[in-house]
């Protein structure tokens, strides 16, 4: 749009295969914060905008600078029609650097992606001597993979390559070629190599899952309530709102980017982001709405609010102490207290990064700390706490006015475990409690999605939130990380008026069947779901979207295996299907099925439903 000339210049060089266009995304989006179905709208909008521009379908999910890589990532990258993964952010790493450069990386449901992290540990190569002898070096699979990618040019603010560069290149006789056409050969002549399973956990960075709190909440509602309007609007029938939509979408889509919702921009960013990510709740409530107007349903209801005093029902007996403090939560059903010191206490911790202030959270906050009441420095706390089911919620409003700190709650509970389960996309994972070596004492604050469990299979205690994502559980202590107050590159950042909601679940036995992703799904609810649109058997198989196709009036369904565990699920739907198939996250088709699944565990399945 601002230069017509030049994108018409990129165009004609691309369809003369002297451009390649990598990437895959609609933005080089950060990969730990959003939601499952925003990597797949990512990848959706991103791949469909470069075949529809360039002619060209990108195979390469190119993200070299993001800050960690979810478990999930490698089935979104098949399912999208992407062959490879690139990155070298992990060579960042400050404990553990990686073990290898080439590799299949093995996602938590089995699919496996060829990956490969050049060795030069930058994407700003300037083809100096230093640099490139370093990344022949420095190789680490010389021995099953015959050669690796160099990335030059200045790629962090742009500029590209430069005509010394390229002369350097010829200089030392190191070939320049397409990245597909080395991602190719790869896969064919690479033999014996290692395979990584799991999250691609980035060791550095870890404040990136606090930082510019505002913009994360919204990030979460918007989410959620684009989600809530595709489902009503397909519900209500009629016309549909396909472009409203998919302009809130892709306005989702770019606040998403990997120095944006993380929290690592400047000031004027967080204004745009914010009003922005606000356009994109407000539209879609609107859309929302008006759907549930014609399908004559209301808003979910929220639980009663109540103040200070005992809390009780069925399941829990609650005592709040001063300050807002649980001083104890007795399960009636089980028996058993569930605190094994005070809960909901806040600790303000400092918070001095080494080098990079709105990105980095460094291991020694962890006993720099000190707890607060519900006034503290220039900062106050209010809290409405309520109980529903076994649901102690704490709606919380801060006017937050640190600097150099990071608040976070913790409820020491009487339950242990070497390991706890966090949520992350399409699935969860499982992380160490302790610091017995140094990968688990790497992960001292991790990123979760919607809840964190630990439980020792005989009972458990889920910590749930709205819009937050920094975890800390260690031992028996459940940790939160609520607010950051960096200065650079933002110096007011977090500064004012904060609003989110938190809660903790007590349950006997497993976290499947006690309910803690359906709590967590209510907790973030906006106005809720039609729920007799799409129904499934199981609740080891969530729905995650219901939306029309992109080039068509059928219907796409997309859900998952949440459990870990191979389940047959039977689908039922309101909807018309006279046809049912087998889509790729592109919505592409590639079988007729029915609405009776065996999914593997993890498995994320894409349904087209004709009339």
């Amino acid at each position: 749009e601002s230069y017509p000339d030049l994108y018409r210049r990129i165009k004609e060089k691309t369809a003369a295969g002297q451009w390649e266009p990598v990437g895959a995304m609609w933005v080089e989006a950060d990969c730990n914060l959003p939601s499952g179905e925003s990597l797949v709208r990512q990848l959706l909008h991103g791949k469909r905008y470069f075949m529809r521009e360039f002619g060209y379908e990108t195979r390469i999910l190119w993200l070299p600078d993001v800050f960690g890589y979810p478990g999930n990532l490698p089935q979104l990258i098949k399912e999208s029609g992407c062959d490879y993964f690139l990155t070298q952010k992990l060579s960042w790493n400050d404990t553990n650097k990686p073990e290898h450069h080439t590799f299949w990386w093995e996602g938590i449901d089995g699919t496996r992606v060829l990956t490969h992290f050049p060795p030069a540990d930058t994407y700003n190569g300037d083809f100096s001597v230093e640099q490139v002898e370093h990344s022949a070096r420095n190789f680490k699979d010389a021995a099953t993979s015959n050669g690796s990618l160099y990335l030059f040019g200045y790629g962090d603010g742009g500029g590209g390559p430069t005509a010394e560069m390229i002369e350097s290149a010829h200089g030392f006789g190191v070939p320049m070629g397409k990245a597909i056409d080395f991602f190719d050969r790869a896969s064919v002549d690479s033999h014996d190599l290692a395979t990584v399973r799991g999250e691609l956990y980035f060791e550095l960075h870890r404040g990136t899952y606090t930082t510019q709190a505002r913009t994360k909440r919204l990030n979460r509602r918007a989410q959620e309530a684009l989600r809530e309007a595709e489902m009503w609007s397909v519900a209500a029938g009629g016309a549909y709102p396909r472009e409203e939509l998919d302009t809130a979408w892709k306005k989702l889509l770019l606040n998403q980017f990997h120095d944006i919702l993380p929290g690592s921009s400047i000031d004027w960013v967080y204004e745009d982001a914010e009003r922005d990510l606000d356009a994109v709740c407000t539209d879609a409530q609107s859309m929302a709405l008006a759907a549930m107007e014609m399908c004559g349903a209301d808003p979910v209801a929220r639980p009663p609010v109540t103040g200070d005093g005992p809390l009780e029902n069925e399941f829990l007996r609650i005592e709040l102490g001063e300050e807002g403090a649980v001083t104890s939560i007795w399960d009636k059903e089980a028996g058993r207290e569930v605190l094994s010191g005070r809960g909901n206490v806040l600790e303000l911790h400092d918070d001095n990064p080494r080098r990079w202030d709105a990105w980095d959270l460094e291991i020694e906050h962890r006993d720099a700390y000190v707890v607060v009441g519900r006034r503290f420095g220039s900062s106050t706390v209010t809290q409405r706490i309520s109980l529903e089911g076994r649901v102690l919620r704490f709606a919380t409003d801060v006017d937050w006015h640190e600097r150099h700190k990071v608040l976070k709650v913790a409820f020491p509970v009487a339950v242990s475990a070497r390991e706890a389960t966090y949520e992350i996309q399409f699935g969860h994972v499982r992380r160490p409690t302790h610091f017995d070596g140094s990968y688990a004492r790497a992960m001292f604050e991790v990123c979760a999605q919607r809840w964190a469990d630990l439980g020792d299979g005989d009972y458990g205690v889920a910590l749930l939130n709205d819009c937050k994502h920094g975890y800390d559980i260690h031992e028996s202590v459940m940790r939160l990380s609520l607010l950051r107050g960096p200065t650079h590159p933002d110096p007011s950042a977090d500064q004012g008026f904060h609003r989110f909601t938190y809660a903790l679940m007590p349950h006997l036995g497993d976290w499947r069947h006690a309910g803690v992703i359906e709590a967590a799904e209510e907790l973030n609810a906006v106005l809720g779901v039609p729920r007799s649109l799409v129904t499934v058997d199981t609740p080891q198989a969530r729905v995650e979207a219901i939306k029309r196709a992109e080039d068509s009036e059928a219907v796409i369904v997309r859900l998952y295996e949440a459990w870990g565990r191979p389940c047959r699920a039977r689908i039922t739907t309101t909807l018309p299907a006279r046809r049912v198939t087998l889509c790729d996250l592109l919505e592409r088709e590639r079988e007729e099925t029915s609405l009776e699944l065996d999914l593997r565990p993890f498995q994320v399945v894409t349904l087209k439903l004709d009339p």
